[in-house]
């Protein structure tokens, strides 16, 4: 099981942004960029994104209620959402009514997620 935990814990860093990923983004958009992450677990339901839209970056940031594998499932079923609805992005209540609407189908009851999305 042990090992089973640091390969899903090894899975949910590779959906945040890599090293290579803030460093163009930081090039591109004049920014500095730093991140750490360190769940208080081996899983966790944190979360967080950038993605480019047009001349703008979008910055997202979440926290599923709970900790362990049932919250990193669930900010795996974000992850996922979120890219399937990034075509919304330029547009960031549609996105945010969006990703809610699907959230509310799939959490389970009493669950929720705790959400910050800045341009």
């Amino acid at each position: 099981i042990k090992a089973e935990l640091k390969q899903a814990k090894d899975l949910q860093l590779s959906l945040l942004p890599q090293q290579l990923d803030i460093e163009q983004i930081s090039e591109i958009y004049g920014l500095e960029v730093q991140s750490h992450f360190e769940s208080s677990e081996e899983l966790a339901g944190d979360y967080w994104m950038l993605f480019p839209v047009d001349e703008r970056l979008a910055f997202v940031t979440l926290d599923l209620t709970g900790h362990g594998v049932v919250s990193a499932l669930n900010a795996v079923r974000c992850h996922t959402l979120m890219l399937e609805l990034q075509y919304l992005l330029g547009e960031p209540m549609q996105f945010v009514r969006a990703l809610n609407e699907r959230l509310v189908k799939l959490l389970p009851r009493g669950s929720f997620a705790t959400f910050c999305m800045g341009m």
